[in-house]
């Protein structure tokens, strides 16, 4: 499977434009940048049909209302994002029919209560994890960005989303996450912004926990500090 990332370095983020099969592609988490994906695309004679949103994000304007415009792709966002734009809200477990295989919506809050990660399985090859700051390469996204009183919550439910939402999926699964190192959503300090599911279970400090409350308590104290405005960001979003 053909996947291009884009990497934001100021923010630390990266975004995706897969082949899909059959001429169609499909975007993760695009920012307002959309000229390069559409590109890029067409450099390869691809046609962007689908834009996913892992999340309502925190750091950036999304870009899936331009790239939507520009293309005439559908939209496809967490149904729990609540988001008021044009688009096809998924729920998790539902799955979007691609060319010799399918793209399944995973809940994976913790980052954001609405979280979604999306599995791409085609024929012959390994699966591929895109899962936004759900895991990340050593690390996973912060979970204090909604409000105090929601952190310790969206805590518990990340411990719970890195030990059962990818569980059933093979080691070689390969992790394309949006947030990485360097990036004010995350706590992983890795260079790397790829990885497979069987690396972050063998390396991923996160993972080596197995008690709940003791990772509630640990988790939030190494949060990097944000921005102000990443506290007004997902309402514009």
């Amino acid at each position: 499977m053909n996947v291009t990332p884009f990497v934001h370095e100021g923010l630390g983020n990266s975004s995706y434009v897969v082949d899909l099969g059959n001429g169609s592609a499909g975007v993760i988490d695009p920012d307002r940048s959309v000229k390069r994906y559409v590109e890029a695309a067409a450099a390869r004679n691809l046609r962007i049909e689908a834009v996913f949103e892992t999340h309502l994000h925190a750091d950036f304007v999304t870009g899936a209302l331009e790239l939507a415009h520009a293309t005439g792709a559908r939209v496809f966002a967490p149904a729990g994002s609540a988001v008021r734009y044009l688009h096809h809200p998924l729920n998790a477990g539902e799955r979007v029919p691609i060319d010799g295989g399918m793209v399944e919506a995973v809940a994976s809050p913790g980052h954001t209560p609405e979280h979604l990660s999306y599995v791409v399985q085609s024929d012959r090859r390994p699966p591929v994890l895109f899962s936004g700051g759900a895991l990340i390469v050593g690390g996973a996204a912060r979970t204090d960005l909604i409000s105090p009183a929601d952190t310790e919550r969206l805590t518990r439910d990340l411990y719970h989303t890195l030990h059962e939402a990818f569980a059933s999926l093979p080691d070689e699964t390969i992790l394309y996450p949006t947030h990485g190192g360097g990036s004010f959503c995350s706590t992983g300090s890795s260079s790397e912004r790829t990885s497979t599911l069987g690396e972050e279970r063998q390396a991923n400090p996160l993972l080596r926990f197995d008690d709940e409350d003791e990772f509630v308590r640990w988790f939030p104290t190494t949060f990097p500090g944000a921005p102000d405005y990443f506290f007004r960001m997902r309402a514009f979003n």
